[in-house]
């Protein structure tokens, strides 16, 4: 039986599954505008490269500002590749 690629990913990564408030947390907290778009931007740019989300890879588009970022985090340790 084939199952939903929304249900196929938590099982298969080992996501947690339950209440927003009991699975989640606050990134940041920011008013709306420019900084704040560019925040989400590259929150789900680096979780799409961390193959760690849900939405199609193909609406990410390459991001050469946040792509160094994250390099740079992960030569630091910081963040995983």
């Amino acid at each position: 039986m084939e199952k939903s690629k929304f249900a196929q990913h938590p099982v298969e990564n080992k996501h947690s599954i339950g209440s927003m408030d009991d699975i989640m947390e606050v990134l940041r907290i920011n008013r709306k505008g420019e900084l704040m778009t560019s925040l989400e931007g590259f929150y789900i740019y680096s979780e799409t490269k961390l193959e760690n989300q849900n939405n199609d890879n193909c609406t990410v588009k390459s991001n050469i500002i946040f792509h160094t970022i994250i390099q740079n985090n992960v030569d630091r340790g910081q963040l995983s590749p």
